[in-house]
């Protein structure tokens, strides 16, 4: 029995040491390999070739003049979210672009929309305990608002729109509670049921907000001298989606007297002096002053190289990419839209 158990310990050995032999030598086979070729990148410049600092002083050179450029313009305002922005003659003066009532309104206004999107992708299923559970939480944040619409101080026509809009969703809340689970159909239903309470409060947080930039942008012009207000630059930082149609753009288009369709595919560049420019995903203060310094310094360029101002303001490729693209493909891209239709007919105040 001891000679059974002494054996089978020593071939446990044997094999464990083989394992290691074995583990070893591919270990050193694997070190003696020579390393994968690195990936060749032929289409960029190589840090030896002499166009590479040729174009990296091209770029300094370009910064340089843009901060150049940037520092004789003045004044200028800068409007992105809740702030608005004034830079002149070096000093920084900051205001609010955006009412307590605007956030109040526009609140409310979103919530039907959280409904939609934590409902929508299962739509026409079972909601599972999870969905449930958030749907029971979100009830309660919808019930605590509505027991605060009395001390906000609503008109009585604004707060029935509000009641109106937080009742819809509580019925629909507890409906699709029941049922545990909500069509396409009535989630449609629903939807639609708050969309003229949604624009009648769009249209009402809206206004706020032109009402609050015009009384503090009249403040300042009023302590401008009229030249001051002719070089007045103004750049207006959103993000991608409220580009089209931007409220404040369309704003500051009647304020300075600059072009801009706020209802077309993109604003409107054709005789401008650049006046007035949108930045897209842009936050912050230096970006928006790095993009009117962009916009300065290239309409200059495009009147110096090509006598365009607005040359430099899209892709200095596109003329003869659609060319190429004519004769290549036997079609020239679309530029001009054709659903324009009047702001005026499709959006009215509440009644």
């Amino acid at each position: 029995m001891n000679h059974r158990c002494s054996m089978s310990g020593l071939n446990r050995l044997l094999h464990l040491a083989i394992v290691f032999i074995v583990l070893i030598y591919a270990s050193l086979l694997h070190a003696q390999q020579p390393p994968p070729p690195a990936v060749s990148n032929d289409t960029q410049l190589k840090p030896s070739d002499p166009l590479t600092p040729l174009n990296a002083a091209f770029r300094t050179a370009y910064a340089d003049l843009r901060n150049q450029v940037l520092a004789k313009s003045s004044p200028v305002i800068i409007q992105i979210g809740d702030r608005i922005v004034l830079l002149k003659n070096g000093v920084r003066t900051e205001a609010s672009a955006l009412s307590y009532r605007y956030h109040e309104l526009k609140a409310v206004a979103h919530h039907p929309l959280a409904l939609y999107v934590m409902l929508v992708s299962g739509a026409d299923a079972k909601l599972d305990d999870g969905q449930l559970n958030k749907l029971r939480e979100y009830r309660a944040l919808v019930v605590q608002v509505r027991s605060s619409i009395d001390g906000r101080n609503f008109g009585p026509e604004q707060r029935e729109r509000q009641l109106r809009l937080i009742d819809r969703s509580l019925a629909f809340i507890d409906t699709t509670w029941l049922t545990g689970m909500v069509s396409k159909a009535a989630l449609r239903q629903f939807t639609l049921s708050q969309s003229e309470d949604i624009l009648a409060n769009a249209y009402e947080a809206a206004e706020d907000q032109i009402n609050t930039m015009h009384k503090q942008v009249r403040s300042w012009l009023a302590n401008m001298t009229a030249e001051e207000r002719k070089g007045l630059r103004v750049v207006v930082g959103a993000s991608h989606m409220p580009r089209v149609g931007n409220i404040s753009m369309q704003y500051f288009s009647v304020a300075l007297g600059e072009p801009y369709e706020g209802r077309y595919e993109e604003e409107e560049e054709r005789n401008s002096d650049f006046r007035l420019v949108y930045g897209e995903s842009m936050f912050e203060d230096e970006a928006a002053l790095r993009v009117l310094a962009t916009h300065l310094v290239d309409t200059d360029i495009g009147v110096y190289f090509f006598n365009d101002a607005q040359r430099m303001h899209r892709d200095l490729l596109s003329d003869a990419a659609e060319e190429i693209i004519r004769k290549k493909l036997g079609k020239t891209p679309v530029t001009t839209p054709s659903n324009r239709v009047p702001i005026s007919s499709q959006f009215c105040a509440p009644k």
